[in-house]
């Protein structure tokens, strides 16, 4: 086969039907076929609860293979009927591999469409480059070979992926222990605030209070005053009464 024919034409990575990164070689409708393999694996998982996506699958159109590999993302690449199956996988792993590598796989999870063009579309046209090269005979290798390297690569990933997830947990509780921490400052200060608040609170109704028991104290000394006078002139004027009527 010519290197026409034996080719990786269009390469994509998706979230669900989120396109994040994709990259042709030459024109064609590949988008609209990918979007309806996306579409339909999205439905088929929608429509039963048992469903399960298969994680390596073939799609044929026309003259064109559509190979998918479903893992947290979706990877696929779209070539020739005469491109061997097993390299376009091991092109889709290493895809995989080398958005672990620059840690973009967190960064994929939240990326809105095309959101990883900048970061990985020159990774992605380069590796389209090579494998579509082996293809030709430029770096082949036997089947059984390519098999073996699959398979090892498939586990390295695995393993790289727990890896990330690992680091991303560690990351996340970290962010909840500074989180708890800022809380705890902010909380101790509003504590010490309220503290002085209360303290002041108090010695105000305190001496509210004191001035209260002076004012009614006042009143009542008043009052008792006032009785003491009019109980002394009532006497006094009882007393003078007594001694006008009185025979001298």
């Amino acid at each position: 086969q010519s290197p026409l024919m034996m080719s990786i034409y269009y390469s994509l990575i998706a979230r669900g039907t989120v396109f994040l990164c994709d990259h042709a070689t030459r024109g064609g409708n590949f988008q609209s076929v990918a979007h309806s393999v996306l579409d339909g694996q999205e439905a088929a998982a929608s429509h039963a609860s048992t469903a399960r996506v298969e994680k390596r699958v073939t799609y044929v159109s026309g003259q064109h293979h559509f190979h998918v590999l479903n893992e947290d993302l979706t990877y696929l690449c779209v070539t020739d009927n005469s491109f061997d199956g097993s390299l376009a996988f091991r092109f889709l792993s290493e895809l995989k591999r080398q958005l672990v590598s620059l840690t973009l796989l967190h960064r994929a999870k939240y990326a809105g469409d095309q959101g990883l063009k900048n970061a990985f579309a020159g990774v992605m046209k380069r590796e389209m480059q090579r494998y579509s090269s082996a293809a030709t005979g430029g770096r082949g290798q036997s089947k059984n070979e390519g098999d073996h390297i699959d398979a090892l690569e498939d586990q390295l990933m695995d393993v790289q992926a727990i890896i990330i997830k690992d680091i991303e947990k560690v990351m996340a509780r970290g962010q909840a222990l500074d989180d708890i921490s800022e809380r705890s400052s902010l909380l101790a200060s509003t504590s010490t605030e309220f503290h002085h608040a209360s303290t002041r609170l108090r010695r105000k109704m305190f001496c509210r209070n004191v001035k209260l028991w002076i004012g009614v104290s006042a009143c009542v000394c008043g009052v008792v005053v006032l009785l003491a006078v009019v109980i002394v002139v009532a006497v006094l004027v009882n007393k003078n009464k007594h001694s006008s009527n009185t025979p001298s």
